[in-house]
C-alpha cells in the first residue's frame, strides 16, 4: 500500500511537471488572457489539490489574479476576448466556468481576497461577467443555450438572487433544472433551488419576495461544499488526463 500511495503521488507530480514545461500544450497558458490562462491554472491546481501543495496554489492563484485575469472582464460585464471568437455565447461561458473553479479552488485552499471579489482592471468581478452573459442573445447558438446554467447556479449560490434574474435565467433555458447534476454539485444549493439569504459578503442582501427557487438549506451545505471542490478537481483532471494520454506521459 504504501509503495502504491508514493507510486501516485510521484504520477501527480509528474503530470505537474508535464503540463509546466510541455511547449505543445499549456507551457503558454500563464501568458495569455483568453480562456487558455484560466484554464491552464484549473489544471495546475487541481494537482496542487491533490499534493496537498497549499502554498504553491495560492501562489499561482495570486499570479492569475494579478496578471491574466486583468485583462478578462471589462466594466459593462462583457469579456472582450472571448465574445471576439467566432461563438461568443459559448466562449463566454466556457471562460467563466473555469473562472468559478478557480474561485472554488481559491476558496479551498483559503486565499483571501476571494476570487468571487477579485476585480479585473476595469473594476468588474465574475458576478459581473455572469449578469452580462446571461442577458446576451443565444440564438445563433442554439446548442450553447444551456451551458451558462451550471455558472449561474454556482453563482447565485454563492451571491444570492437579489433581483430574481437568475432564477428566472434557469427556469427559461431548462424548465428541468434542478434535475441537473449542476444543482446537485453547486456549493450553497438547498432542495428548493436558489437560496433566499446569501452565504457571501455581496453588498446585495437577497430579496426575499424573488422566486422561491434558491432556499437556504444548511443540511444540504454540508453535502455541497465536498463536492464543489471534486467537481474543481475533475474538471482540471480530466484535461490533464487527456494531455498525459496524448503525450504518453501515463503509459
Amino acid at each position: 500500500m504504501a509503495h502504491d500511495q508514493r507510486g501516485g503521488f510521484g504520477r501527480k507530480k509528474c503530470y505537474k511537471v508535464g503540463i509546466q514545461t510541455s511547449p505543445n500544450l499549456e507551457r503558454g497558458g500563464t501568458d495569455r488572457s483568453s480562456n487558455h490562462g484560466t484554464y491552464y491554472l484549473n489544471q495546475l491546481c487541481s494537482l496542487y489539490i491533490l499534493l496537498n501543495d497549499s502554498t504553491s496554489a495560492i501562489s499561482q492563484l495570486e499570479s492569475f489574479y494579478n496578471s491574466t485575469f486583468l485583462a478578462q472582464i471589462a466594466a459593462n460585464g462583457d469579456q472582450p476576448l472571448e465574445s471576439s471568437r467566432t461563438r461568443p455565447y459559448h466562449y463566454r461561458a466556457y471562460n467563466l466556468a473555469a473562472l468559478v473553479v478557480n474561485a472554488q479552488i481559491g476558496d479551498y485552499f483559503g486565499l483571501s481576497p476571494s476570487g468571487w471579489n477579485r476585480t479585473t482592471s476595469s473594476g468588474a468581478t465574475i458576478l459581473d461577467a455572469v449578469t452580462y452573459a446571461i442577458a446576451q442573445n443565444a440564438d445563433s447558438e442554439p446548442s450553447s443555450l444551456t451551458e451558462l446554467n451550471p455558472i449561474v447556479a454556482a453563482v447565485a449560490s454563492k451571491f444570492g438572487d437579489p433581483n430574481g434574474s437568475f432564477a428566472a435565467f434557469l427556469a427559461k433555458t431548462d424548465p428541468q433544472y434542478m434535475a441537473q447534476p449542476y444543482y446537485a454539485l453547486a456549493s450553497g444549493l438547498g432542495g428548493s433551488g436558489l437560496q433566499a439569504n446569501a452565504t457571501s459578503t455581496s453588498p446585495n442582501p437577497a430579496n426575499t419576495n424573488a422566486p422561491p427557487l434558491y432556499v437556504k438549506d444548511n443540511a444540504a451545505d454540508h453535502f455541497a461544499a465536498p463536492f464543489s471542490i471534486c467537481r474543481a478537481v475533475v474538471t482540471g483532471l480530466a484535461v490533464i488526463l487527456g494531455i498525459a494520454l496524448a503525450g504518453g506521459i501515463l503509459f
